[in-house]
């Protein structure tokens, strides 16, 4: 049984069926590191339900603190309501509002742990039938069932990757002090009819939550689609905001081109303004040298004319040495001048 495994040691003597001749008249119990492990069976064995009731009443009116597991046996995925009342009903003999209590589900199936480990509606059905009654409680385990045979009487396992998972859930499990006082008795007469309410309180509480999960894949699917919409238009916008940039960046190109150009041929200008310049005023300096060279061969010119005149006076005279004379001034002049244009054309 899963207390002999979990205290190390025998506290129930029971096998997997339990027929008048083993029941207990006395609790059965051990007391582990200061801890007394006391184990009562259910109120599903019509038979043995008043007799279980009372053991159940004796076994509360143990004055001490209590940590309270019920153990529920899935069959096939399937839990049966007369467990979720057996808890109801030993629940409501305690004199308190909340009552803390942890539920352990033993003997899973693998393939049924992986459906509920993996199915989401498994999952809010064993939730919804774990808080189906009038007292709800997050606290709940999962035992899959072992290899070896289940079946045999007194059977102990003591693999620690077993029981040590199952010991740190009891101990998350709040307690509660309970005073003889405080305990009624065991009513097992009505349980068929707290397991029917129990059985319509799930069959309406999965309906609900069927209708919501419904409705939350639903709006699950909505917003997929939306959100694939949302992708496809920002998809678009990127694509479209990178051609923009692209033609932004071709535009920036050719300005940058442009600028470009234009700053060159305003530095083209600029030099050949400059060269021009320095032109102009050399054209303008050699004008002036000329004018100065001009003005100075005619002076010389003068000068030379007069001579002429003075010697002709003083010698005799005649017509051809008067042209002759005439023609060498000319002469003289001319060349100066035409010396001073070769050197202007030769610059």
């Amino acid at each position: 049984m899963l207390i002999n495994s979990i205290a190390g040691k025998i506290v129930s003597k029971a096998g997997v069926s339990l027929g008048p001749g083993i029941m207990f008249e006395h609790l059965q119990f051990a007391i582990v590191n200061g801890i007394k492990w006391v184990d009562t069976p259910g109120l599903a064995d019509v038979k043995l339900c008043k007799k279980v009731a009372k053991g159940i009443t004796k076994a509360l009116q143990q004055p001490g603190h209590y940590c309270q597991i019920f153990v529920v046996t899935e069959q096939l995925g399937h839990t049966n309501p007369l467990d979720m009342a057996t808890i109801v009903t030993v629940l409501n003999v305690i004199n308190q509002g909340d009552i803390p209590f942890g539920v352990i589900f033993n003997k899973i199936l693998p393939k049924v742990m992986k459906r509920v480990m993996c199915n989401l509606a498994k999952k809010l059905k064993l939730l919804t039938f774990i808080n189906s009654g009038f007292y709800q409680r997050k606290h709940f385990y999962l035992v899959q069932m072992l290899q070896e045979p289940y079946d045999q009487d007194n059977f102990l396992c003591l693999q620690d990757t077993f029981v040590a998972p199952i010991k740190t859930f009891i101990d998350e499990v709040p307690t509660i002090k309970i005073r003889p006082e405080m305990v009624q008795e065991v009513d097992s007469n009505n349980l068929d009819k707290v397991a029917q309410l129990i059985e319509w309180m799930v069959a309406n509480m999965m309906e609900q939550q069927q209708a919501q999960l419904e409705a939350m894949q639903q709006q699950h699917k909505q917003a997929l689609v939306e959100m694939c919409k949302q992708s496809e238009q920002n998809r678009t916008l990127v694509e479209q905001h990178h051609i923009e940039a692209q033609e932004q960046f071709e535009t920036a190109k050719c300005e940058w081109h442009a600028a470009a150009a234009e700053e060159w041929f305003h530095q083209a200008q600029l030099a050949l303004a400059e060269q021009s310049g320095a032109k102009e005023a050399e054209v303008l300096k050699m004008q002036l040298v000329l004018e100065q060279a001009c003005k100075e061969a005619h002076v010389v010119a003068e000068e030379a004319n007069a001579a002429k005149i003075r010697l002709m006076k003083s010698q005799p005279q005649d017509d051809d040495w008067n042209y002759s004379l005439s023609s060498v001034i000319l002469y003289e002049v001319e060349g100066i001048i035409g010396s001073l244009i070769s050197g202007i054309f030769e610059w």
